[in-house]
């Protein structure tokens, strides 16, 4: 009898190690969410979202550091049964000690999907998954587990996130016409996801050695406030994006066949800008802000 009961303490270690499920969320993972308005078409907005290695210590728990435009955003950890937990210490005063669940990754048919927001006490259903489970194949070759709208759209991608916004179930939907939306999402530096409702990603491959180009006209420039931007052969603009000198996007105008663009709001500093014709014709140029 007590050979029997030393050999199941023996094998319980392993049986329970066996049971314990590999990380699904890569923690050197990073993306780009944008923020567009309802009744407001020229607001475009971007956020970059990027997991720290360094790990800090918060109820007992280890947690790894999520910066939202450099600055620490939230405490992300991922439990053995691959549910996806956060903090955000600092952000609001009623939580900064308080852990919410923001996705369920383990999958079956059946599972019902829960998720906790801010105002709420109680975890709330989120959806009861059917008898499949789908799976798409994104940038990097890979499949993925997804679930899908009745559209045929993958909504929610797994060891990636919700495309509407990684903490969209965290946040109450704001009522000034905001929409979120998941741009972009790296995976080890590798481009996995990009959001098929928008043609760029964050960092495009441009020339930024432009120097003037006889096709535009873009004035004043330097500026304080407004430019006029005017194609020379008469082609209609559209589309008006700035990017910095390493080629990040940082603001994308829906100008609307509207040629006065308004960069008040961007930093003083050096920018190349692609603006783009209905016809598909593209120019660049660099534009100065003071």
């Amino acid at each position: 009898m007590k050979k029997i009961i030393l050999l199941i303490l023996l094998l319980f270690p392993i049986i329970a190690q066996a049971q314990k499920k590999d990380p699904i969320f890569n923690k050197n993972c990073n993306w780009i969410e944008v923020r567009t308005n309802l009744f407001y078409p020229e607001v475009f907005e971007l956020s970059t979202y990027k997991i720290s290695g360094d790990t800090t210590l918060l109820n007992g728990e280890n947690y790894s550091k999520l910066f939202r435009n450099d600055t620490l955003f939230a405490g992300l950890r991922e439990t053995e049964d691959n549910k996806i937990y956060a903090v955000f210490p600092g952000l609001y005063d009623l939580f900064t000690d308080k852990e919410l669940l923001i996705y369920d990754f383990d999958w079956y048919p059946g599972k019902e999907l829960y998720y906790n927001n801010t105002w709420e006490e109680e975890l709330i259903l989120l959806t009861v998954l059917e008898k499949s489970i789908d799976s798409i194949q994104l940038l990097d070759e890979k499949y993925y587990q997804c679930l899908k709208d009745d559209f045929g759209e993958a909504w929610l991608i797994r060891g990636i996130g919700d495309t509407g916004g990684f903490f969209c179930g965290i946040f109450p939907v704001p009522l000034d016409g905001s929409q979120f939306a998941l741009l972009c999402f790296y995976i080890d530096d590798i481009l996995v996801y990009s959001n098929p409702d928008f043609n760029y990603c964050g960092t495009v491959s441009i020339n930024t050695e432009v120097g003037n180009n006889s096709e535009i006209k873009l004035y004043p420039n330097p500026s304080k406030g407004n430019v006029t931007v005017e194609f020379m052969e008469n082609h209609i603009i559209n589309t008006f994006n700035v990017f910095d000198i390493n080629g990040s996007l940082i603001r994308a105008y829906d100008v609307k066949d509207k040629n006065v663009i308004e960069i008040q709001n961007l930093a003083k500093g050096v920018y190349v800008y692609v603006a783009g014709s209905k016809n598909n014709k593209k120019l660049s140029g660099k534009i100065i802000v003071q």
